[in-house]
């Protein structure tokens, strides 16, 4: 659950995201933007930092960081192996082509936009050591 700030209304928002990655050590959740650049909430946190990460019965201020395509492709490839019905569940949804070739997934990537969320002070930490 994502807590942002309305870029135009200035007022709180909450949105629930797919997660398709949650590394319990790093505590770092990948989420997809179904909607791509379009979708408000991604807007928002481009427009100002997001308040507020719910995930895996953790709640803290997150440090956003945006995937490359490469980075993506390694994701979506490996959501879809380890979620298949999930995978074939947004294939058909959206027509994201997950469970087809890499080549297919590749190109998806290559548009596709993920963002990963983790304690905004394991990057504090991270920077000072």
């Amino acid at each position: 659950l994502l807590t942002h700030r309305g870029r135009k209304s200035g007022l709180i928002r909450r949105t629930p995201l797919e997660v398709l990655h949650h590394d319990p050590h790093s505590r770092e959740s990948v989420v997809l933007s179904a909607w791509g650049r379009n979708a408000d909430w991604y807007r928002n946190i481009e427009a100002s930092p997001p308040l507020e990460v719910e995930t895996a019965g953790e709640r803290y201020p997150p440090a956003p960081r945006f995937l490359t395509a490469e980075e993506a492709y390694a994701m979506i490839t490996e959501y879809a192996i380890r979620h298949p019905l999930a995978a074939r569940v947004l294939e058909r949804a959206f027509g994201y082509p997950v469970t087809r070739s890499a080549a297919s997934r590749r190109a998806f990537a290559d548009s596709a936009v993920l963002v990963a969320f983790r304690p905004l002070d394991t990057e504090v930490q991270g920077s000072e050591a």
